[in-house]
């Protein structure tokens, strides 16, 4: 099971090989009818510029092992059966915050409110 603003570790494969290692990943979505979702990668690998800070605040349950950032412009596709576990999830101020981010690298339009 997957749900938006939940922290899963999953199967990556490096841009460079073949080889696969674990990395967390930020739920955006639920999984439709195939089982995908959308999500955005989590890295501990210094800072990338738009990425958002995962501290102890910033998440609602579970624990990173090491200090790490969601990436706002590393979107991916995944399906739910290369989770591997749930790790935790994040705070709705910090789910709001990523989605907010991506929205703004995609161009997207906030809705009008008619009066």
């Amino acid at each position: 099971m997957c749900k938006p603003g939940w922290i899963m570790l999953v199967p990556y494969p490096f841009s460079d090989s073949a080889q696969q290692k674990k990395h967390p990943v930020l739920a955006l979505t639920e999984p439709d009818g195939f089982g995908d979702f959308v999500e955005l990668a989590v890295t501990s690998k210094g800072h990338h510029a738009g990425s958002i800070a995962l501290n102890l605040r910033a998440m609602r349950s579970g624990i990173l092992p090491k200090q790490s950032g969601v990436r706002t412009d590393k979107v991916f596709t995944l399906n739910r059966s290369l989770i591997v576990k749930r790790i935790g999830g994040v705070s709705e101020f910090l789910f709001a915050q990523a989605r907010l981010a991506l929205c703004q690298k995609l161009g997207c339009q906030q809705p009008t409110h008619r009066s």
